[in-house]
């Protein structure tokens, strides 16, 4: 979903958090701008929140038209008082609230450093959205496989039918769901975030995005296209990893 931001929290041992957001634009001219405490200038925000604004900033003239991640880190949020349950973050680009998440001081990963359970990277997502499913296994292995199951068909890949893209935001895992020669594919990229386990837990929740990419062909080549070849859909997927 663009403009929704991805948050994540942690906690340190003097009881300050580091907020972690990734945000999905619409192309690769947005770019990350500052990130502060306090709500957008008018914008009223939840009364038990801390508020948070991520601004987006507008960078260069040519843009790839894609989805673009940008990433913003802030760290030393100390909760006010008893009365602040979580954080309220509102993305703003040209000045405008586009987007708004909440996370609360509760979820916050305390890792080894307080003495909490251990911890294991996931290696299994279960994902899903409006008439799709898709699985994900063997993520910390040499082949992975993804599962895609929709209204009228499941398909597996793995191997070469299955590219893997170990990136800054995630791992990209990309099939061709569909290819008619000389008239287009149709590409699934999922967006697989780091994600860690606590050994006394079955999973943790998942939230992310796959895009569908339809590429047109020509029998004659790109050159024989006039207008634009690839075009994307984006598809917010929520679901399970452990």
């Amino acid at each position: 979903m663009l403009f929704h931001p991805i948050l994540s929290l942690k906690k340190h041992s003097d009881g300050t958090f580091t907020l972690n957001a990734v945000t999905y634009g619409p192309n690769s001219c947005i770019k990350a701008g500052a990130a502060r405490i306090g709500a957008p200038q008018g914008e009223s925000f939840i009364k038990a929140a801390q508020p948070v604004t991520l601004v987006m900033e507008e960078a260069g003239e040519i843009c790839a038209q894609v989805t673009t991640p940008m990433a913003h880190t802030l760290k030393g949020i100390t909760p006010e008082g008893q009365t602040n349950t979580m954080i309220q973050v509102f993305v703003v680009f040209r000045d405008e609230v586009r987007g708004i998440a909440t996370i609360c001081f509760e979820q916050a990963d305390l890792g080894k450093n307080l003495g909490t359970s251990k911890l294991h990277s996931v290696s299994t997502y279960h994902l899903h959205a409006q008439n799709l499913k898709i699985i994900i296994e063997g993520a910390d292995s040499k082949d992975p496989v993804m599962v895609y199951e929709s209204v009228s068909r499941e398909e597996r890949y793995h191997g070469k039918s299955l590219s893997v893209e170990k990136t800054p935001v995630g791992t990209l895992y990309s099939a061709a769901i569909e290819i008619i020669p000389d008239l287009h594919s149709r590409f699934l990229t999922i967006v697989a975030p780091q994600a860690n386990c606590p050994e006394d837990a079955r999973s943790v929740s998942i939230e992310t995005l796959a895009i569908e990419t339809l590429s047109e062909d020509h029998f004659a080549g790109p050159v024989a296209i006039d207008r634009q070849i690839q075009t994307y859909k984006v598809v917010h997927l929520t679901g399970n990893a452990w």
